[in-house]
Parts: structure tokens; sequence; C-alpha cells
């Protein structure tokens, strides 16, 4: 059997390609619509699961499908918009290490986890790094600004730290692909509901969206399912407040150096350093 962190380092660096993918579309591509494309990408991709599903659904495991897909459609959006408007290598360690906090102290008191003082000073470690990373890359907005996008940043590591800790529950109840197959299902309808109120043209857009920017979206479409099948595999046999950090800290790495050098993003030596910091960290959370 594949030890669960070599699941975990294949999902991150998965999960880094299609960030850097997603931020490349979200710089022409409004957050909203790319959601929805993204979000029926997956859904389509996701049928190819259906000859691996092997298990029947209790009612209770399908409500929490349900809600786990609500809370994914409104981080999809959230997260793009953070994407759209800021850095990848500053939104990045937000991003993925911020939820750290929500999902180690919900797992401590809703999923009876305890690491140990050890691992809890190597997550203690990344969250240090992650703020110094990213400490200078907020001031050059001003007050207004600065006060929307660190609301945007508290809502999507609230949204991403519940449902992951909901990710966990839901894993005692169904098996990882059963799980991704419908959440894969259920998700763009409920991302139609944020987008049903727009205007008659701004959905028409997505049609010629869709035809633009179809071989991209395929590809990170590919990607985030890849993702989460390693993921949810890993996550279905580790204790989550584990999992997620060595996942936040290996997005952060993979991710830092491509976005200053694709994206032209500054500050990135001093990111990359202090990722570093947060790859030696991860270590010992499987040491």
């Amino acid at each position: 059997m594949i030890e669960w962190y070599y699941l975990i380092i294949v999902s991150a660096l998965l999960n880094a390609a299609s960030l850097i993918v997603e931020k490349s579309l979200l710089r022409t591509e409004h957050a909203l619509r790319f959601s929805m494309l993204l979000a029926t990408i997956i859904g389509i991709l996701s049928m190819l699961l259906i000859p691996f599903i092997s298990q029947s659904v209790s009612p209770f495991a399908l409500l929490l499908t349900m809600i786990y897909s609500a809370l994914l459609a409104v981080s999809y959006w959230m997260t793009a918009r953070l994407f759209r408007h800021g850095s990848l290598s500053t939104g990045s360690p937000l991003y993925n290490v911020l939820p750290i906090i929500v999902i180690v102290v919900g797992s401590f008191f809703f999923l009876g986890e305890n690491i140990g003082a050890e691992k809890y000073l190597a997550i203690l470690i990344i969250l240090l790094a992650t703020f110094i990373m990213v400490g200078q890359s907020n001031k050059k907005r001003d007050t207004q600004q600065r006060r929307y996008y660190d609301l945007t940043i508290a809502v999507v590591a609230l949204l991403i730290g519940i449902t992951n800790i909901l990710l966990k529950y839901a894993l005692f109840q169904i098996n990882p692909i059963t799980f991704i197959l419908l959440t894969s299902i259920f998700t763009p309808f409920l991302v139609a509901l944020l987008i049903v109120r727009r205007s008659t043209e701004y959905r028409e857009k997505m049609v010629s969206d869709l035809r633009h920017f179809i071989k991209p979206l395929l590809l990170m479409g590919a990607l985030v399912l890849g993702y989460r099948i390693f993921l949810y595999s890993a996550v279905a046999i580790a204790p989550i407040s584990i999992a997620a950090p060595l996942s936040s800290a290996i997005i952060v790495v993979a991710t830092v150096l491509p976005s200053g050098l694709l994206f032209g993003e500054h500050h990135i030596p001093r990111k990359v350093l202090f990722s570093m910091v947060m790859l030696i960290a991860a270590y010992f959370l499987v040491a």
C-alpha cells in the first residue's frame, strides 16, 4: 500500500500546476464565469470515474456531499476572485496555509485528532513563514483595497478550513472516488445559483469564453480532478491536521518561483527563502 504522504506530494504538485493555469486564465477571464466553466468541465470529466463506483450511498452521506459541494461552489468563486485581484505568489501561501488554523483547531475539537507537540510546532513554523513571506505584499494597496483583500482572504481561509474538516468527516461515511464523483456533479449546479441573476449578456459570454479557453480549461479540469483523487485518498487514511499542512507547504514551494518567472511578480527571492523554511518544517510532519 502506498504511504499517504506520497499521495499528498503528487496531489500537491498537481494542485500547484492547476493554480498556475488558473492564474494565467484569470488575467483575462471574469472570476465567476471562470468558476462556472471550471466546475462544469470537472463535472464532465468526473464521468470517467463511474466504472470505479462500488458502493451505495446512505442519505446521511448524500447530505454531507451536498453540503460539501455548496461550500466548494462558494470557495471556487472566492478563490478565483483572490487570484484574479492579487499575485499568485501572495495568494497561494494565504489561500493554502491560513486555513490550517481552522483545520488544526477543528480537527482537534470535532475529529479528536491530537498530533503531538513536535508536529504542532512544525505547523506553527509554516504559519509564521507564511506571514513573513507575504508581509510586504499588501502594503501598496490603499486602505479600502487592503480591507477588501484581507476580508476576502479571511472568508476563503474559513471556507477552505471548514470544507477540509467536512471532507475528513465525510470520508468516514463514503469512499473517496464516490465522493469526488458526486461533488463534481453537484457543484456546477450550485455555482449556477451564483450566476443566475446575472444579465443574459453575461451568461451568453460564457459560451464564447468556453470556446476560446477550452484547452486550458480541460487541462485545469484534469489537474483538479487528479489532485482530488490523490488528496482524498490520502485524507481517508491520514489525519487531516497533518495531511493539509503538508499539502499546503508543498503547494507554496511549487507555485512561488513559477509565479515570478511566468507572471513577473515581486519579492520572489524572499518568498522562495521562506517557502524553503516551510518545506523543512513540513518534513517534520511525516518524520
